[in-house]
């Protein structure tokens, strides 16, 4: 007997999964035990889109392409034995058929009130209640033609409204002949109001007690224009730097903005790599501004996160040591060559006052606009003005696709008066070339500038301030050459770069560069030489070898090391880096290196996040030099349901709500939990594109219970998007239910609650199990036409027991 309700109990269990494999199964209840005359009605279990009727909220898939949630009907049409789907506005709008069909299917109504699909051959639907889920199949004809990855711009979402202030924190303090210290702090700060953007990116930094100082980086207020595929901003911003010098400007700026199309249209973003010998704090300089600052430890450090790089112009890096050696770089900051695909066109138009030093501002208004427009597969048109009272320029030139590669070729007329000088003419001819060699995979990248009495529109403004300008450093000539060759996974990769600059002056800079990187095993390794001449014709040339490979066979920590000489001096250093499996959270390294003037130097640093902050130090000891840094970041976001912290926090982000969820976390991101209001900060989402956010219940209490773990969203560019989670307080229970006979209610009958929902059904010896159990309440059983009654009152919960079980006596 045990044995058949055991397997009666499994075929139960297995039924929504038979439900997936085909639309309508028939299942034989004679399988199951019952009672003498009774039967065991699972006719509700032989179709998989079986549904009660009612409006549910579902994630809409067309032709498997996820096209948003909407709020879908049922209605019971008293004919079906499930309720039927009712074709809306709302839902047809989804679809995304061209608009002949969808004049086709508005046309057609039932008396019920709802579209009818039928109007339409071959389009079926599909739900799957388990995951909410409705999927329809439209043939492809009768859809409009779009990009595999395209994203409808109706389910953008533009947020809610907020503000918040992201913060780096940081203290450095060294002794050598005297005590240095310095104190930085980098505020991003943001209101959200109704699709409205305001950012304000700032910096104050403190040097030895003096009186603080706090440079104003941007402040400006964005908004996006959907039907444009643009975004509007007013107030400090850089100008587009694509084709003409990017320019920090006061004004107003609209811009056709790349991230609204399909991924599979966008181009690329760059990233700078950079090395310290021992723990260093690293400047990086654009247009003469410091546009980022950060503390590293010793060895390579890769930049991905720099903000605001809106215009063209080389990245100087300023490594300072820690025992006060300074190494600077220059490293070209250049587009991709790239072509628009016909028809499509980029464009910039921008009026305002160009700034200096983010505090000063030229008396000239500056008008400049840019337009791009692909013309055919292989042709992209540049072209592009700019005005102001003493300097006027224009641009024509274009992007053309061959069979030799890719060539940029644009020209820049200018005339322009310098205070006190004459109005003169001039130009500037820039050349690019790209090639990826697909037979042997060499990537080539090539690029020649000539210039010909040629200023840029700062130098004109800034004659006119009484700053002078020197011509000599104005450049006449440059050439730059990039390969780079993968050698295959068991020969490792090259990499070279070689270039020349001449100025007006005559004098000029040199610098070559070759390197190669390889993996044996767990072992990694690099090689690269580097050479700098300058006008006293002397190279300034360094070696660096880098090794690094586990510690053991887990992959938490690495012995790393690497050797340096230059013209000056040899650095030689070994290293140990890594994690620890009870501190995920927790990073380390310990260095010690050498220099050949006998001086030996130690260094530490550490890394420690927290759910709302992330926290770092180091220090390093050098004869009777020593150093330390200790830093904090995060970031608070205040919304509509209070104050949320976040160690990290991006541009465009999301509030995510769980009701009583203190103890979840979200998935896919690092040491995000939900404090005690239920709400925690998802720190990064990408613009223009779908991400799926996954809670995870596992810290919450039993008593809480969630409707779903995951949603799907689509943020606009900078929105603070609301997520919200359904979560219920209750218990799970399991009441062990007899009718007033002794006997079992048959196996697979409806329990409902007082409202007459289904809330459970009976299972093997009338046990039913309730979900969201209140601590007391009545629930019913229908039995041949007949109703019995049964209320229960649960015993105290027990943390270690998630379930509980009682007793009750259904009477009629």
């Amino acid at each position: 007997m045990v044995g058949l309700r055991g397997f009666g109990v499994a075929i139960l269990t297995l039924l929504p999964w038979c439900m997936v494999m085909a639309n309508t199964v028939q299942f034989d209840p004679n399988m199951l035990m019952a009672l003498p005359n009774q039967t065991i009605d699972i006719s509700r279990f032989n179709q998989s889109d079986g549904i009660g009727a009612g409006t549910y909220r579902l994630d809409v898939y067309v032709n498997n392409q996820w096209r948003g949630l909407a709020d879908v009907k049922y209605i019971d049409d008293g004919v079906s034995q499930n309720a039927q789907l009712c074709a809306t506005h709302e839902l047809i709008g989804k679809f995304d058929t061209k608009p002949a069909i969808t004049r086709t299917l508005t046309a057609h109504k039932n008396a019920n009130g709802c579209y009818e699909l039928s109007a339409i051959k071959d389009i079926k639907t599909r739900l799957d209640l388990s995951s909410m889920r409705l999927d329809v199949s439209i043939p492809q004809i009768y859809v409009v033609d779009r990009p595999f990855d395209y994203i409808d711009p109706a389910i953008w979402d533009k947020g809610v409204n907020s503000a918040f202030v992201s913060y780096q924190l940081n203290h450095y303090h060294s002794t050598q002949d005297s005590q240095r210290h310095e104190t930085y702090l980098g505020l991003n700060t943001g209101v959200n109001i109704n699709g409205w953007y305001f950012r304000h990116q700032g910096w104050a930094r403190d040097n030895d007690g003096k009186s603080p100082h706090y440079q104003a980086l941007n402040t400006y207020v964005k908004t996006a224009i959907p039907r444009l595929q643009s975004e509007l901003t007013l107030g400090d911003f850089y100008s587009d730097g694509t084709l003409f010098e990017g320019n920090a400007m006061r004004g107003i700026q609209i811009m056709s903005d790349r991230q609204m199309l399909p991924a599979s249209l966008q181009g690329y973003a760059p990233t700078i790599h950079g090395f310290a010998n021992i723990n260093a704090t690293v400047s990086i300089f654009q247009n003469n501004q410091e546009i980022y600052s950060t503390t590293v430890p010793a060895g390579a450090f890769s930049l991905t996160n720099i903000r605001d790089i809106g215009s063209s112009g080389d990245l100087t890096v300023i490594i300072t040591e820690a025992d006060g050696r300074q190494t600077r770089q220059t490293l070209p900051y250049y587009s991709t060559i790239s072509l628009l695909r016909p028809s499509r066109h980029h464009y910039s138009y921008a009026m305002g006052r160009v700034r200096y030093n983010n505090t000063h501002l030229y008396d000239d208004q500056v008008l400049q606009g840019l337009w791009q427009r692909g013309m055919t597969n292989a042709w992209t048109l540049n072209t592009g003005a700019l005005y102001a009272r003493h300097y006027q320029s224009l641009l024509l030139g274009g992007v053309f696709n061959t069979k030799l590669g890719a060539f940029s070729i644009n020209a820049i007329g200018v005339k322009h008066a310098l205070q006190h000088q004459p109005t003169k003419q001039g130009h500037q001819l820039r050349v690019q070339y790209h090639r990826l060699f697909a037979g042997t995979n060499t990537n080539v990248y090539a690029s020649l500038w000539q210039y010909d009495n040629y200023q840029s529109l700062e130098n004109v403004l800034r004659s006119y301030e009484g700053d002078g300008i020197t011509t000599t450093s104005n450049p006449k000539f440059r050439y730059q050459l990039s390969i780079n060759q993968p050698l295959g996974g068991r020969f490792g990769y090259l990499h070279g770069h070689v270039g020349r600059t001449t100025y007006e002056g005559k004098h000029h800079q040199d610098q070559w560069q070759v390197g190669y990187g390889h993996k044996i095993g767990s072992l990694s390794y690099s090689f690269a030489m580097q050479n700098l001449k300058t006008d006293n014709d002397v190279w300034d040339r360094q070696y660096l070898l880098s090794v690094s490979m586990p510690l053991g066979q887990s992959d938490r920590h690495h012995i790393n090391g690497f050797h340096t000489k230059t013209r000056r001096d040899t650095h030689t250093q070994l290293g140990l880096s890594g994690t620890f499996d009870g501190l995920p959270h927790f990073d380390y390294g310990l260095n010690v290196g050498y220099q050949d003037n006998q001086q030996t130097t130690w260094s530490a640093n550490a890394n420690y996040q927290l759910p709302l902050a992330k926290l770092g130090a180091t220090y390093s000891h050098a004869n009777h030099a020593h150093q330390y840094s200790f830093g904090v970041s995060g970031a608070v976001v205040a919304h509509q349901g209070g104050v949320t912290g976040a160690n990290q926090l991006g541009d465009t982000f999301a509030i995510v709500h769980v009701p009583n969820g203190k103890g979840a976390s979200l998935d896919s991101v690092d040491h995000v939990v939900f404090d005690r209001k239920g709400y925690a900060i998802m720190p990064h989402l990408t613009p223009y594109r779908t991400s799926t956010l996954t809670v995870n219940p596992e810290g919450l209490p039993y008593e809480v219970q969630l409707a779903e773990t995951g949603s799907q969203i689509t943020p606009i560019a900078n929105a603070s998007v609301l997520v919200k989670f359904d979560s219920r307080m209750g218990r799970m229970a399991l009441i062990n239910v007899k009718l007033a006979d002794g006997t079992y209610p048959p196996m697979g009958t409806n329990v409902y609650d007082d409202e007459g929902m289904a809330v459970a059904f009976v299972a093997q010896d009338g046990r039913v199990f309730l979900q969201n159990s209140q601590e007391r309440g009545s629930l019913s059983i229908r039995l041949n036409g007949e109703v019995c009654r049964f209320d229960y009152v649960l015993p105290k919960a027990m943390p270690t027991t998630p379930i509980t079980t009682t007793q009750a006596i259904c009477l009629k």
